[in-house]
């Protein structure tokens, strides 16, 4: 199956409602603990590819000793478009 008809399937699931895998670590107890490449701003967009179910997020706020805040941009698993 190629990205279009990924998307697509994954895009007619979304319209009808279904439920989404949340957002999993592939090792829980580790979840969180990562850290960033050096440089890393807000307001960058970044690949999150050490979970289960990748995704793109954008890099919202750095919170200090708290982390970072961290919003998805999109919860498909592939883009609309290749450009």
């Amino acid at each position: 199956m190629n990205a279009k008809e990924v998307f697509e399937k994954e895009w007619t699931l979304y319209r009808q409602g279904a439920a989404q895998g949340a957002f999993v670590a592939d090792d829980a107890k580790n979840a969180g603990k990562g850290e960033f490449d050096a440089g890393v701003t807000p307001g960058e967009l970044r690949i999150f590819a050490d979970m289960k179910r990748p995704f793109v997020a954008l890099v919202a706020e750095d919170c200090g000793l708290s982390g970072w805040r961290i919003v998805p941009v999109s919860p498909f698993t592939v883009p609309a478009s290749p450009r």
